[in-house]
């Protein structure tokens, strides 16, 4: 299937530059195919031959470092992609297949710069980069971000103007009247922003997309009393304006994260207005009084460190609530007047906590102080057979699993030190080793979905009071800063499309933020009364599940978050 997908990308790009395959020799044609069907080998050999009596066939040149990076020859493949872009191979095939070939040798530098070449070209081959393993590696590196939104369909900042209006809303009019609830979507890999509004019986839809032509937005509305509005426009520099002959809508993002819309109509062709609506859009949240909250509110006071069940059904958490730490599971309706089934997963003297669940729902890792200080353990997903892991003199917390179920991460203190160093061990407890070991506190590291990151937060020169967020590569040992701030960030956790979510200080309180995977894309998803922090993302990542902390009770709540990684 591989080979499948590198040759249609290869037809597509050549056919992207107006290149075609008309009379194409059989032998190229042979040779092609061979490459399709996963036989690089004798499409190697083939293309060796075309190439021999044909040097001037600069596609056949192009198959021969496809077929040579398929086996491994990847010195030889750019020779070969070298003299294919000589004999003037389309820009678009030969950067292409470059990146590829640079991006499995590990050099990301000329991967970058194979791809920008790229990106100068005007062809928008995101499915097919996507498609390519090598590729769709790189999307989660932070220094790719840049090069990789010029190729993406959508992706320049044109394309970005009306994001701050991307979220799930409260619509409170002006007016005082009743409140509205509108979710927002950017969909179509972030081509088209869908919006969908309802107060009592009314409710609309509207679709919202950037033109390249034109160079500006478009706004098609359909209510349910059959009103249709055109508009079009762009942002000012402050707000979004888009208006027709008799209608013009105003966004308008403010500092404290609300959206002001006001809608005017004219009737005397733009010489006037007149306010029909002026409302304000407030983040749907757990406030008291909010209507259109959508957090709920799950337990009682002393739990903590929740986590998602891979299908979504439970919950397994620690609390206090018997006057030790245990481990223990619940339903997803939790402890609300419906009720919901509580299973308790661990009983002794000891404490059990932290825990965290295998990607496959099978096991859970947590850490215990049975065998004097906190060490790892292991269990069953009902709480049988629990394994120790870790056998030293020196705590151990925060263990989580990687994506792939394979391994676990985990923190252990420094002798000596008040540090904590970042460590990987194998499922079972063997191939223990460090990750990261400096000369600060490292804390709460996860594994990205891809495998390839590290996301942890650190302590500015051990102060507890400055954390920020970092990720590590697996892939070449590199550290990038997140954050950077004079507030405490820290708790991070993945979505499962590469998005990072944090608590971050705000008043003194913890709010839960998302960013994306180089830090840009922040936006604030918690307000209200309380510390949220210790959040888990659902596998569907349509939820998150987190602690909420109000004097001194510190209760497990769960709140519908977008899906989309435009926002």
């Amino acid at each position: 299937m591989r080979a499948v997908v590198v040759t249609l990308v290869s037809i597509s790009l050549w056919a992207a530059v107006g290149v075609t395959a008309q009379e194409e020799p059989s032998d190229r044609a042979t040779a092609e195919r061979h490459l399709a069907e996963g036989r690089p080998a004798e499409a190697l050999a083939l293309f060796a031959t075309v190439v021999e009596d044909r040097p001037e066939d600069a596609r056949a040149w192009l198959g021969l470092a496809k077929a040579r990076h398929e086996v491994g020859e990847h010195a030889a493949a750019l020779e070969a992609m070298e003299r294919a872009a000589a004999l003037g191979a389309p820009t678009p095939s030969v950067a292409f297949h470059s990146a590829r070939i640079h991006a499995a040798t590990g050099n990301l530098e000329a991967a970058r710069a194979s791809l920008e070449a790229l990106a100068d070209t005007g062809v928008k081959v995101w499915s097919q980069l996507q498609a390519t393993p090598e590729l769709a590696a790189l999307t989660s590196e932070p220094s790719f971000q840049a090069v990789l939104a010029r190729i993406r369909p959508c992706g320049t900042d044109a394309y970005r103007a009306f994001d701050f209006w991307v979220g799930d809303w409260v619509v409170l009019p002006s007016s005082g009247g009743p409140p509205g609830k509108n979710t927002i979507r950017a969909v179509q890999e972030g081509c088209l922003i869908q919006e969908t509004y309802e107060n009592g019986p009314y409710s609309g839809t509207s679709m919202s997309f950037h033109d390249e032509a034109d160079g500006r937005w478009h706004q098609v509305w359909v209510d349910n009393q059959g009103l249709i509005l055109r508009l079009a426009g762009g942002w000012d520099g402050e707000r979004m304006v888009l208006s027709s002959a008799g209608s013009r809508i105003t966004w308008t993002p403010r500092p404290d994260g609300t959206v002001r819309q006001v809608w005017e109509q004219s009737s005397d062709g733009g010489e006037t207005w007149t306010v029909v609506f002026d409302g304000t859009y407030e983040p749907r949240r757990m406030a008291a009084g909010d209507d259109g909250a959508e957090m709920t509110k799950l337990t009682r006071p002393r739990f903590s460190y929740p986590t998602w069940t891979p299908d979504g059904g439970q919950i397994l958490y620690e609390s206090a609530v018997t006057g030790n730490w245990e481990i223990w599971m619940m339903d997803r309706e939790g402890l609300q007047d419906a009720g919901g089934d509580l299973q308790r997963l661990t009983s002794n003297q000891h404490l059990d906590r932290t825990p965290s669940l295998s990607p496959d729902g099978r096991s859970i890792v947590f850490i215990s102080d049975r065998d004097g200080d906190y060490e790892v353990f292991r269990m069953n997903r009902d709480g049988t057979d629990p394994v120790q892991l870790t056998f030293n003199e020196l705590p151990e917390i925060h263990p989580y699993w990687s994506p792939d179920g394979s391994a676990i991460i985990y923190n252990r203190r420094v002798e000596g030190e008040r540090l904590y160093e970042i460590r990987m061990m194998d499922a079972d407890g063997s191939n223990d080793r460090t990750i990261l070991r400096d000369e600060e506190l490292n804390s709460y590291a996860q594994i990205s979905p891809d495998g390839t990151h590290v996301v942890f937060d650190k302590w500015q020169d051990n102060q507890e009071t400055n954390g920020e967020i970092y990720l590590l590569s697996l892939l070449d040992g590199r550290l990038t800063r997140l954050t950077d701030n004079a507030v405490y960030d820290g708790y991070p956790t993945w979505f499962p499309d590469g998005r990072i979510l944090f608590s971050s200080l705000v008043d003194d309180q913890f709010k839960l933020f998302v960013m994306d995977a180089d830090g840009t894309g922040l936006r604030q998803l918690t307000f209200g009364e309380g510390s949220d922090a210790r959040a888990g993302v659902s596998a569907n990542g349509a939820e998150i599940v987190f602690n909420r902390e109000i004097d001194d009770n510190i209760n497990i709540h769960v709140m519908s978050v977008s899906n989309s990684a435009a926002e």
